[in-house]
């Protein structure tokens, strides 16, 4: 038995008490970090429990009136003479915008000279076929005048004679009837043979009137159909050359419309609205089929022409929710602006269609996305933005919509949520 009661590790701890103990002091800013991290951790988690994902397509487009931008394109070279239009001015269906001068001519006269003769001719071949016309039918009436007075006689002939051979046949009929009656007295010698002979001879007389009267009543009945033949000949051919004559009318009015074409034209506008886009002025040279001016019609809202590519048709529909981005005013300044899906075509246009419809340059066939824009408000005053028809932008639509603790768990799963 030993004669320590403590263990070694007492006496050692006895031998080492001057040293003093070792405590771990906790700082003031633990607890305040502690709840910090907290604060941070919850934060975190609530970010991906509230935070959305939203999958977006980058797209071009400009924008358009809600009933098309016309255009007003020259109809033939030459040169503008006068421009009677200023941009923005509100113009009328049909008035006066442009006048142009053709750029032609001819070695021997001025264009206005070649173009004045021409019209010269042209409206003294106008001037002799109505004269003509108006002979046609003067003698038309005459004739037609005329003829009505002879099928009237004809038709009192016809009458007439109709009336004499029912006269004649019924004395051939009485004359037949008594040379019936006398001829038993004949056998009797009541009646000689001599006044047989007399009423025979008296009934061929009356038969021979009624055959006379038959001839004469079917020549009044043939002079009268020749005569309405002849109206209805006449009525066809005045009407075969009055078609002539207005067909050989109808052809100086191409070849006078021809001739101002050469000589010159006047650019009407097509509708009521607001010129836009004027790009010529007066003295400028001018190719047939050339844009002069585009025209926005009256009344029209201007919408968004958007074209998407093929990867973004499949989840895009009406309704679908559009961020919108002005070239013209920077988004930093003046806020992204909003809009909503209105149409989406059935097929795609080629790059070379686009080209042609609105100048846009498009790498790869594309469909047309119209949008309905809501109201475009200049986020530092307060305003309405200054919209402009034809005005690029750059678009986004937001096709995709999910948590993001989704698209961090589940990258598979898609959910339309635009």
């Amino acid at each position: 038995m030993t004669d320590n009661l403590f263990r070694p590790e007492v006496q050692q701890a006895r031998e080492t008490a001057w040293l003093g103990a070792t405590r771990l002091p906790s700082p003031r800013i633990a607890w305040p970090m502690t709840l910090l991290s907290l604060a941070l951790l919850l934060c975190v988690a609530a970010f991906l429990t509230f935070g959305q994902y939203v999958r977006k397509v980058r797209v071009q487009g400009l924008l358009v009136p809600s009933q098309g931008l016309l255009a007003g394109v020259a109809p033939s070279d030459g040169m503008v003479t006068r421009v009677r239009v200023e941009e923005g001015d509100l113009v009328d269906a049909r008035q006066p915008l442009i006048e142009i001068v053709s750029s032609i001519e001819s070695p021997r006269w001025s264009s206005g000279d070649a173009g004045a003769a021409v019209a010269g001719q042209i409206e003294r071949q106008r001037a002799l076929i109505e004269a003509d016309m108006d002979m046609l039918e003067s003698i038309r009436a005459r004739d037609a005048r005329a003829l009505d007075e002879r099928i009237s006689a004809l038709r009192g002939e016809l009458d007439a004679a109709q009336r004499t051979l029912q006269l004649r046949e019924r004395q051939a009929r009485l004359a037949q009837t008594l040379l019936a009656r006398v001829r038993p007295l004949q056998h009797e010698r009541i009646v000689s043979d001599v006044q047989i002979a007399q009423y025979e001879a008296d009934a061929t007389e009356a038969g021979a009137a009624a055959e006379q009267a038959r001839q004469t009543r079917s020549q009044a009945g043939r002079r009268l159909a020749e005569a309405e033949a002849d109206l209805a000949a006449l009525r066809t051919n005045t009407q075969l050359r009055s078609h002539d004559l207005q067909r050989r009318l109808a052809g100086l009015s191409r070849d006078a419309a021809r001739n101002a074409a050469e000589g010159g034209a006047l650019v009407r506008a097509p509708k009521r609205g607001v010129v836009s886009g004027l790009a010529v002025d007066a003295g400028q040279s001018v190719a047939r089929g050339q844009r002069l001016f585009s025209l926005i019609p009256e009344g029209a809202a201007l919408r968004a022409e958007l074209w998407a590519p093929s990867d973004a048709i499949g989840e895009l529909s009406p309704g679908t929710r559009v961020a919108l981005r002005y070239r013209a005013f920077p988004f930093r300044r003046y806020g992204v602006q909003s809009g909503r899906v209105l149409s989406v075509s059935r097929s795609a246009l080629s790059p070379e269609e686009i080209r042609r419809r609105n100048g846009m340059k498009i790498d790869a066939p594309a469909y047309r996305v119209l949008v309905v824009l809501d109201p475009q408000i200049d986020r530092g005053s307060g305003r309405a933005l200054p919209l402009r028809a034809s005005m690029h932008l750059d678009a986004d639509l937001l096709l995709e919509r999910r948590r993001l603790y989704e698209y961090m768990l589940f990258p598979s799963t898609s959910r339309s949520g635009a």
